[in-house]
């Protein structure tokens, strides 16, 4: 992205990051549990990184992402006053969006909080990601999902190929089908916050998370900056 594009979107950014409004979710995360503090680290992810030229500066805050997402579960299963709809199916983009951070010591925290989510019969992109994450054999729900998104948007279509080449550990149809669904992100972004716009941070998740299975994936797109993407972890 030039810069002429880059820097409005950044200056509209970093109204996210107002001194009172910060105070305002650090409070609502103190009482109950708002989930705008949350938000907040993404988008201080987003702003550092451009600023400083820092990955560090955008993995650090991604992950504190992931930490409070996880602390929400705990604490809503300590009985506290926190929204059910903070620890539902929706949880799961913010741990792929923390992911995109390379936080992956925090999975089985994260697989712990997930597997207690209940989830609709059709909802199969949730499925296939917990279950990818959590190591289990979802190919069955890869067939269920493949027949069910047939006709229906092609975000589902391309993400529900993206997961399968992560689940059965294949690169060059990760890439291929990688590249179709982010010819669909701008389009289905296109009414988020900014910070979206900056980096696609749902889609760099999934990109290392192959990077953490060892796939050797090579993806170019304006909106997933190089220095970010991790390095590939042969163990896995």
């Amino acid at each position: 992205m030039n810069v002429k594009s880059r820097d409005p979107l950044l200056k509209l950014t970093k109204q996210g990051l107002d001194p009172e409004w910060i105070e305002l979710n650090e409070k609502g995360y103190k009482d109950h549990g708002d989930i705008g503090y949350l938000w907040q680290f993404r988008t201080q992810a987003v702003v550092k990184y451009f600023e400083t030229g820092r990955p560090e500066a955008y993995w650090d805050n991604m992950r504190r992402v992931g930490e409070l997402q996880i602390e929400l579960f705990k604490r809503f299963e300590a009985g506290e006053q926190i929204s059910e709809s903070y620890v539902e199916t929706t949880s799961l983009s913010e741990f792929i969006q923390s992911l995109s951070g390379g936080c992956f010591d925090l999975i089985p925290e994260m697989n712990r909080c997930l597997k207690k989510v209940k989830a609709d019969k059709t909802l199969y992109l949730f499925k296939l990601l917990r279950g990818l994450l959590a190591r289990k054999d979802i190919s069955s729900e890869i067939d269920l999902a493949r027949t069910y998104y047939a006709n229906k948007k092609k975000w589902s279509i391309h993400l529900t190929e993206v997961i399968a080449a992560l689940y059965f550990r294949e690169t060059k149809n990760f890439e291929t089908n990688f590249q179709q669904l982010m010819k669909g992100y701008k389009a289905k972004y296109k009414y988020e916050v900014p910070e979206y716009k900056l980096i696609a941070i749902f889609p760099l998740g999934l990109v290392q998370l192959a990077r953490h299975y060892g796939m050797d994936v090579q993806v170019q797109h304006e909106l997933i900056p190089q220095d970010l993407i991790k390095p590939v972890q042969h163990s896995q």
